[in-house]
């Protein structure tokens, strides 16, 4: 079955498919209110597996995975911001930093 599944992901998730789902990721990201990354891939009608199975599957597609970082990278920055301006609460800034972004103490 897991042979069939990953057949099946293999024709719905193509590098073209997979870039016109980024550009729109990336419009709702840069959005000042989108905060994290499950909203704007729930905005595609995507479950939040979905991004980590992209990274995985298009790890050597140069632009897919440049765009990804991108799309991560204005989210990590909003989210410090946010702290820094205090319109977060700082324990939420912290962990959503530890948690999706790997920072430490």
């Amino acid at each position: 079955m897991e042979n069939k599944e990953k057949q099946a992901n293999a024709r719905k998730w193509t590098v073209e498919n997979v870039s016109q789902y980024l550009e729109a990721i990336e419009l709702e990201v840069r959005q000042e209110t989108c905060f994290c990354i499950r909203t704007a891939l729930a905005s595609q009608g995507l479950e939040r597996h979905v991004w980590s199975y992209w990274k995985r599957t298009f790890a050597q597609e140069d632009d897919l995975i440049h765009r990804m970082y991108l799309i991560d990278g204005i989210l990590e920055a909003r989210i410090f911001q946010a702290g820094l301006l205090r319109q977060l609460p700082a324990r939420m800034v912290i962990n959503m930093l530890k948690m999706n972004y790997g920072w430490r103490e």
